[in-house]
């Protein structure tokens, strides 16, 4: 549970930040230990978390020097990486295993059914390799526990309410902006950049209001919303991409196009509906959110 951060004076910010620090640190820890047993939940919350982990890195980059900011963040990043191929299959067996459901994609049950086989044979394979042949996790959980750089950049911070506010105020203006560029020119990677950014929006309105306090803060169930639609297309629009990637590799592949179809229908419905929840939200100032959020720090 994320506590929120405790603006009453400069000494409790710090400390906030840092027992964050520490929290997301040894959650991190805890899966990856648990990998072995539980592959799929451990690569989906170490994912999860780092993505959380970078957003607070962004949160308060403007109480550190840019070079030990930009240090963080790429440390974070390639560590995620690390899990992105796995992580990408898993995702693919979620979404596959929703179109075998009764009265979904009901044309296409034996496609399916291959598809889902043919990526749970990449799943074993990429499983095998991260855990048996070479345990990335262990790996993980080293890298992580011996950064002295990352601990010194959340533990000897110079935070303050000034700062953090800022930078989450320039959060929200570049999900706005991505917003209206993904508005003008509908590309999935411009759409991709805006869900990153809605990402970044929602984790830090958690790290900075605290998870059990995000319910009292007007605007944050658009948020949470828009990013499982934004999340949801990038998994459809990526099925789709990688099933057209793999035809030659399948033998009932005639009625692929046809499914990669309905993927994109998917798609493009939550597409629509994503920017009417967006053109609402950014109808607020950046003032506005932080106000909201701040508000629900003080109750």
């Amino acid at each position: 549970m994320i506590p929120g951060i405790n603006f009453s004076d400069q000494a409790l910010i710090h400390q906030s930040v840092t027992e964050t620090y520490h929290g997301l640190t040894c959650v991190l820890l805890s899966f990856a230990r648990s990998a072995k047993e539980t592959p799929e939940e451990s690569t989906h919350q170490v994912r999860k978390k780092l993505k959380l982990f970078r957003a607070f890195t962004k949160l308060v980059r403007l109480c550190s020097d840019p070079a030990a900011y930009s240090a963080a963040n790429i440390f974070l990043r390639n560590l995620g990486r690390e899990f992105s191929d796995l992580r990408d299959a898993h995702v693919r067996r979620f979404h596959l295993q929703e179109c075998s459901l009764p009265g979904a994609s009901s044309g296409f049950k034996d496609l399916i059914t291959e598809v889902n086989l043919f990526n749970d044979e990449i799943i074993s394979r990429i499983e095998n390799e991260i855990l048996a042949v070479d345990n990335r996790f262990q790996w993980f959980a080293d890298e992580l526990k011996s950064n002295n750089e990352l601990s010194a950049y959340f533990t000897e911070l110079d935070a303050s309410e000034d700062q953090i506010m800022n930078a989450y105020t320039d959060t929200f203006v570049k999900s706005r902006q991505a917003f209206e560029s993904g508005i003008l020119f509908p590309d999935a990677e411009l759409m991709h950049e805006w869900r990153k950014r809605m990402k970044d929006l929602q984790y830090q309105t958690e790290l900075i209001a605290g998870e059990s306090h995000t319910d009292g803060i007007s605007f944050y169930p658009a948020v949470e919303l828009l990013c499982d639609h934004l999340g949801e297309m990038n998994d459809l629009h990526m099925l789709a991409a990688w099933a057209a990637e793999h035809e030659k590799d399948l033998r009932n592949s005639d009625g692929l196009k046809a499914w990669i179809s309905e993927l994109k229908y998917r798609k493009n419905k939550l597409h629509r509906e994503s920017e009417e929840l967006g053109s609402e939200l950014y109808q607020l100032s950046s003032m506005d959110v932080w106000d909201a959020v701040r508000s629900a720090v003080n109750e």
